[in-house]
């Protein structure tokens, strides 16, 4: 402010005594003011209380997007993808307009989507039909917002580019010209999924840590489809976190290895989804992965109300599949199992944190979202899911989500109800 302050004196003197020079120096130090502005605003997070609404309530044809206390519901028609996506691309119009102008600030360490049409012209054709209309439909719903806005008028969106988009879990692993698609950022944090046994219960917690840009914790919500239950963010068809029926699943993202990824696979957040929408329990998610491949490494963890494990998707041959144990945890952070000499996103320091909370012994699974490196800068999700009991708890922020009071989701949500 002070810059800001002194800026505008120097220039308003220039301007009365002529003086060049310090004119030039007062608009020095107000672009330096708005690029420290713009800097500090992109990476140091800002909290976000739930209780600041700040999606407008609306209804249309195929969703319907409400509060039920204080937490943002986007409930979407499951019979019909173009539809649901319809919806969520004109009532989220708003949120997913600033997520994208934000991202754009953001440094650009990839290609634009109109630069690779071939590569995602091939990976659509591994995305399942329903994900493609409800694709289609969010970028028609969205431009519909869109062109009801007045001047400055944003840019509409196309297909390819919320295909990759949906591309972020996997663009580390996907080589074109020699080089990497997208490059891994080595100083960052990274999500945690955690699974105990508390008496008769499985006890499946969740932080996930992404960098947020002061957007996309703030913009976080709860998406159902016809009982399918998703911790998500505007704009996303696949699936991140999400219950049905029993069934929870959560990713997490690993490390490239030196192999050309061949781009034959299933985009990771679609994968997610058809688990999701496929399986009921572990016996379903057996079958389920010798049916279906992802496209690229990741770890993916799943629970039901007897059991949980964690598969490490072309971590060995061609994965590795860890279980849930009688007495000890299932932990899963972000370095490659076959690869462990590479600490990705601090996963020993996260390890180590939670194998000296579990030695205490004295609370519940549910108190380590709030532990130390494992709830950080990043978190922008805390999530605590039960199987067997139907229940699942979130907090968003757009850090630090895990200090923030964790609101258990209405059991309707997870039945198949009508939109309207």
């Amino acid at each position: 402010m002070a810059a800001s302050t002194l800026g505008g004196d120097l220039i308003y003197t220039a301007w009365i005594k002529g003086s060049w020079t310090m004119g030039l120096a007062g608009a020095a130090l107000a672009v330096a003011l708005l690029v420290a502005l713009v800097v500090f605003d992109l990476f140091v997070p800002f909290h976000h209380d739930m209780k600041d609404h700040v999606f407008k309530p609306g209804q249309c044809e195929g969703g319907k997007l409400y509060y039920e206390g204080d937490l943002p519901i986007l409930q979407l028609d499951g019979d019909h993808p173009f539809l649901a996506g319809k919806a969520q691309g004109y009532l989220l119009g708003e949120a997913i307009r600033s997520i994208t102008q934000r991202f754009t600030l953001s440094p650009h360490i990839g290609p634009r989507a109109d630069q690779i049409p071939e590569v995602l012209a091939k990976i659509r054709e591994k995305i399942p039909a329903d994900s493609i209309a409800e694709l289609k439909g969010v970028v028609e719903g969205y431009n519909k917002w869109v062109s009801e806005q007045r001047w400055p008028r944003p840019k509409k969106m196309t297909v390819d580019e919320i295909v990759l988009f949906h591309l972020t879990p996997d663009a580390a692993h996907l080589k074109m010209g020699g080089g990497p698609f997208l490059r891994q950022q080595a100083v960052r944090m990274g999500c945690t999924s955690l699974v105990g046994r508390e008496k008769t219960d499985i006890v499946f917690v969740r932080t996930m840590d992404w960098p947020s840009l002061n957007v996309l914790g703030k913009y976080s919500l709860i998406k159902c489809t016809k009982g399918r239950v998703e911790v998500s963010i505007p704009g996303m068809v696949g699936t991140l976190t999400g219950m049905r029926d029993g069934f929870c699943l959560a990713m997490n993202v690993c490390p490239s290895s030196e192999a050309v990824v061949d781009m034959s696979g299933m985009p990771t957040l679609f994968y997610n989804r058809l688990c999701l929408e496929s399986c009921r329990n572990l016996e379903d998610f057996a079958l389920f992965r010798e049916q279906h491949r992802p496209l690229a490494p990741y770890h993916l963890t799943v629970a039901d109300s007897n059991g949980a494990e964690s598969v490490h998707f072309y971590q060995g041959t061609p994965h590795v599949i860890r279980q849930l144990g009688a007495d000890c945890p299932l932990a899963t952070f972000n370095s490659r199992l076959d690869k462990p000499r590479i600490d990705q996103h601090y996963t020993r320091l996260r390890q180590r944190t939670f194998d000296a909370f579990c030695r205490n012994g004295q609370k519940t699974m549910e108190a380590a979202v709030a532990l130390p490196c494992i709830n950080n800068y990043e978190t922008i999700h805390a999530v605590v899911m039960k199987p067997g009991a139907r229940v699942m708890k979130v907090a968003f922020d757009n850090g630090f989500s895990g200090d923030a009071p964790l609101k258990e989701l209405n059991q309707r949500l997870f039945h198949s109800l009508p939109v309207c």
